[in-house]
């Protein structure tokens, strides 16, 4: 039975279920994944509702869960790739809907629209709002 599971930097030994003290199960490091929080900087081209072409940069920072790092570790082949598109997906359904003057007055709720959003997709956390 294959289990995934988040180590710390330690030395892990695990003892065999036989009586034999001597055996021990080795465990198999099929990658690495950092659960640090890291930065994403994505740039998304939409329109507005007024039909103005904006260039929106947004800075994501995320942390994969640890509870569920087998999900982020194997399900996704790559991680950045996958949370910009979800950022792209995102702002691209939330921006048209507005106005020039109504995105820059509401920047914060689209950023958590985006903090939100990317928390419902899966394995990763948003720790903090993102400002666009």
């Amino acid at each position: 039975m294959l289990t995934v599971s988040a180590c710390t930097p330690s030395c892990k030994l695990f003892e065999s279920s036989n009586a034999d003290p001597i055996a021990f199960k080795l465990q198999a490091v099929a990658g690495q994944m950092s659960i640090r929080v890291q930065q994403l900087t994505c740039q998304s081209v939409t329109k507005t509702k007024d039909n103005v072409q904006l260039t929106v940069s947004v800075a994501v920072q995320y942390q994969a869960v640890r509870e569920r790092v087998d999900d982020a570790y194997y399900k996704l082949s790559n991680v950045e790739s996958q949370l910009s598109s979800y950022v792209d997906d995102i702002l691209r359904s939330a921006l048209p809907t507005l106005t020039l003057d109504e995105a820059f007055e509401t920047k914060d709720h689209v950023a958590e629209q985006v903090k939100s959003g990317l928390e419902v997709r899966g394995s990763f956390t948003v720790p903090a709002a993102v400002a666009p």
